[in-house]
């Protein structure tokens, strides 16, 4: 449910802050590292309080992040001619952005707390399997949120920056079976929230997939 209300926030603030975000796009960028900054804090409880608290709130097994990055992923699927595709579409960049500086601290901290456990002996598979896809997944959200400038992607040759954004793919997949890893065990043990959370995202990558390759189908078949 929290993944859920998130997302429609995310999406209202987005398409009414769109020309702004546009324009302004380091305000989002500075709000966005205070609650990076925020979460970090909460999570290794360096400074108590209830700033400190929102901040790991927002921040929650990467709600917030996966909202953003869910609105990115389904701009690229929209029909190219839809109006909702042209508000959105001047501000994924952005978007993307902030979704790549939130999950980069959010898996920074998840590192930071549960790498040292995997040395330790009778270390659970799907946590050490947890941390490696981590490893992975910061490494490609570095990339593709580097890239996502657009300093950095004026600087690249356009075949180049193509191929390089298409390991989006990847990531998203990675995100997935991270999820899955997370909430498998709790959901078979009959974790309500488990379940209920583990259903709601995987109908969102699976509609993703399929929509994805459908889009995908139309346009080679516009330009053939």
């Amino acid at each position: 449910m929290e993944f859920l209300v998130t997302l429609l926030v995310c999406v209202l603030l987005s398409w009414v802050a769109a020309p702004a975000i546009h324009k302004y796009p380091w305000v989002l960028y500075a709000i966005v590292i205070a609650v990076d900054i925020l979460f970090a804090v909460g999570a290794f409880s360096v400074i108590p309080g209830p700033a400190a608290r929102m901040g790991v709130l927002l921040m929650r097994r990467g709600t917030l992040a996966m909202a953003l990055f869910t609105i990115v992923m389904f701009i690229g699927v929209l029909p190219h001619d839809s109006a909702i595709r042209a508000r959105f579409q001047s501000v994924r960049a952005e978007l993307s952005i902030a979704a790549c500086l939130l999950v980069a601290m959010h898996i920074a901290v998840h590192i930071g707390i549960f790498l040292p456990r995997i040395l330790h002996p009778g270390t659970r598979p799907t946590l050490a399997a947890s941390i490696v896809i981590s490893l992975v997944l910061f490494a490609l959200v570095l990339v593709l949120g580097v890239t996502s400038f657009s300093f950095v992607k004026k600087r690249m040759d356009s075949h180049a920056w193509k191929n390089l954004q298409k390991w989006s793919y990847l990531f998203y997949g990675l995100v997935y079976f991270h999820i899955v890893l997370l909430l498998a065990s709790g959901a078979l043990a009959g974790n309500g929230s488990a379940r209920f959370n583990l259903v709601v995202y995987t109908v969102v990558f699976v509609v993703y997939a399929i929509a994805r390759l459908v889009r995908q189908r139309k346009d080679v078949q516009s330009t053939s």
